[in-house]
Order: C-alpha cells, then sequence, then structure tokens
C-alpha cells in the first residue's frame, strides 16, 4: 500500500483547474490596468491640447465667452452627486448680489469694510459687487473632447459601449 498515492488519487487535474481560474483572473486585473492607462493617457492629452488652445486664446484676447458662476450643484435625474448627470445652478453677472453672501462673515462684510486703521491709502472703501467675479476675472475658456477607443475585453468586462469619451474645459484669463 503506498500512502503517498492514494492521498492524491482523487486530486488529479486540480491543479490544471487552479491555473485555469487564476490565469482568467490576472487577465481581468491586466485588462482594467491597460484601460485606466488608456484612459489617464487621453486625459493627460486632452488637457494639454486644451490648454495650448486657452493659451492661445488667451493671447489673442479672444474671450470665447467667460463661463458662468456657479451657485451649487443639483445631483440630477440619478440623485447621486459626481456623476454626468449633475447640472451647475448658475447666476448671471447681471445678478452679483447673490454672491455678497459669500464676502461677508457675521458683522464685517468684504463690501465695505475697507477702512480700517492698518489700511493706508485706501483707493476704495466699499467693493462693487459686479466686480466680484468672472466678469472682473476677464476670462477665456476651450473645451476639448477625445474618445478612446475601448477593446473587445474591456466592453466585454466593464462596459457595453464602443468607447469612452473625455471632455476637459480650461479657462485664463486674457492678457492684454
Amino acid at each position: 500500500m503506498n500512502l503517498k498515492r492514494d492521498n492524491f488519487k482523487n486530486q488529479s487535474g486540480q491543479a490544471t483547474a487552479e491555473l485555469i481560474v487564476s490565469i482568467i483572473g490576472i487577465m481581468i486585473v491586466f485588462t482594467g490596468f491597460f484601460m485606466v492607462v488608456d484612459l489617464g493617457v487621453a486625459k493627460v492629452e486632452n488637457v494639454i491640447s486644451a490648454r495650448g488652445g486657452a493659451d492661445l486664446s488667451s493671447y489673442i484676447g479672444d474671450s470665447g465667452g467667460s463661463g458662468s458662476a456657479i451657485i451649487s450643484w443639483s445631483s440630477g435625474g440619478d440623485g447621486f452627486y459626481y456623476t454626468e448627470d449633475d447640472l451647475p445652478l448658475t447666476a448671471t453677472s447681471e445678478s452679483p448680489e447673490t454672491f455678497s453672501s459669500e464676502l461677508q462673515n457675521g458683522s464685517f462684510s468684504l463690501l465695505s469694510n475697507f477702512s480700517m486703521f492698518y489700511i493706508e491709502n485706501n483707493f476704495a472703501t466699499t467693493l462693487d459687487p459686479d466686480s466680484v467675479f468672472l466678469p472682473a476675472a476677464d476670462l477665456t475658456f476651450v473645451t476639448r473632447s477625445q474618445s478612446v477607443e475601448l477593446d473587445d475585453a474591456t466592453r466585454a468586462l466593464y462596459f457595453n459601449t464602443p468607447s469612452i469619451t473625455v471632455t476637459d474645459t480650461i479657462y485664463m484669463p486674457i492678457i492684454e
């Protein structure tokens, strides 16, 4: 009677099955890693392209729009923040008083309390709310989008879509 042989008699092929299961798991991890690398490279390229466009617009003085002042965010239809359907709640430059509360803290107000004993030669004792936010910054912006094609393995394992679009908007002040 051979004890070693009897102990392993019912385990033939177990190592092969374990190897196959582990290789599948490793392939899934590597596929995800390559997808993240592709998205990261596309994001960096997109930001560099948008930054170059914003620099050029800033230099030539192309306003391209000044953006919009964001008061808050709506969570959108899904009820979750930080998803694609989130919407900004904006104010316009015609209603800058909306932001006046941001410049006040209790009895101190940056809108009117500029005349203090330690401030010499104060040129403006009050601050006009029209000059506070985006219109005062004289910003220009450029938006760039890039589509990242997904391979078949990534589509089968993670996403059921042929591509993912990366979008970036860069704001720069206009150089005068």
